[in-house]
Parts: structure tokens; C-alpha cells; sequence
């Protein structure tokens, strides 16, 4: 396939985090001064209205100046936005240890792919955690009010 970017929704409230606060977890997870010749895994920002593509520019130079290094990510308007498979869905959840399997099988509770936990691990689980982040990750996870065996199990899965 080459029409179509493969990327993520992101849906907030500016009273709670601002686009500039985003974009800045944006800057620390990706290489954005690496072009990607594939339209398919390019580095890619959508804006939904102008205000947006001006925060986004924005950003981008404010980056730029501060690394001396030229953004190289698409940057356009947002478009018709489809969901992935179902086998797309919580990639890194899907596709680790058995471990994780234990906490939250998203094979047989297709509910639990969309819901708090599964989202907190799928985004931690390639990260590299040590035990001395067990009470960040204790803090995290009772904002999402699961229970404590759950957060403990999760904690053990994480912490290796």
C-alpha cells in the first residue's frame, strides 16, 4: 500500500495538556531530522485547524534552533482518519512476552484493547524499566483505578 500513513489519533483536552506539551513527548519519542522515503512509516503531523498548524511550525522551529538540525516530517492537514485492524491494535502489547498475556488478553476481551491499562502498558512495554520506578509506575497506574492486584501484576510485568 502506498496511500496511506500508518499513525495514531490523539485526542485532548487543552484545559489538561496543551498541543505544545504534546508535541514535546512527540520530539522525545521520534527522530524528527530523519526523512523517511516511505509514505507508508513516515514521521507525520496532521493539524485540524489553523491554529494547530501554527502551534505545530511553531514547535518545529523552536526545535530547529535549539539542535542547529532541519525537521524533516510531513506536516499537513488532517484528513479521513481509519482505524487499523483489529491485529493492528496494542502492537506492542500483542506482540511481547506471555507475560503481559496474563494481565490483559486482548484476544478474548476485545473491549479491554481500548481501555486504560491496555493503553498505559502498550506504550510502556518498550521501554527498559528498573526498580526504582516502581512507585512512578504504582502513581500511574492508581489514576486509572484498577484494582491493586492488578497494579502489582502489572508493576512485575514491567520490571524486569
Amino acid at each position: 500500500m502506498k496511500d496511506h500513513t500508518e499513525s495514531i489519533r490523539v485526542t485532548f483536552d487543552p484545559a489538561v495538556i496543551s498541543l505544545e506539551q504534546i508535541l514535546n513527548y512527540f520530539w522525545d519519542d521520534i527522530n524528527p531530522f530523519i526523512a523517511r522515503s516511505s509514505v507508508q512509516y513516515r514521521s507525520a503531523l496532521w493539524y485540524s485547524n489553523k491554529e494547530q498548524k501554527r502551534t505545530i511550525k511553531q514547535s518545529v522551529k523552536l526545535l530547529e534552533s535549539r539542535t542547529g538540525k532541519t525537521v524533516r516530517i510531513y506536516i499537513g492537514k488532517s484528513l479521513v482518519f481509519t482505524d487499523a485492524e483489529d491485529y493492528h491494535q496494542k502492537f506492542y502489547l500483542r506482540n511481547s512476552s506471555r507475560k503481559y498475556s496474563r494481565l490483559i488478553n486482548l484476544d478474548t476481551d476485545p473491549e479491554a484493547q481500548f481501555g486504560p491499562l491496555a493503553t498505559k502498558l502498550n506504550s510502556w512495554i518498550r521501554k527498559q524499566w528498573s526498580s526504582d520506578k516502581k512507585s512512578y509506575l504504582r502513581e500511574q497506574l492508581q489514576l486509572l483505578d484498577i484494582d491493586e492486584r492488578a497494579i502489582k501484576r502489572s508493576i512485575k510485568a514491567l520490571i524486569q
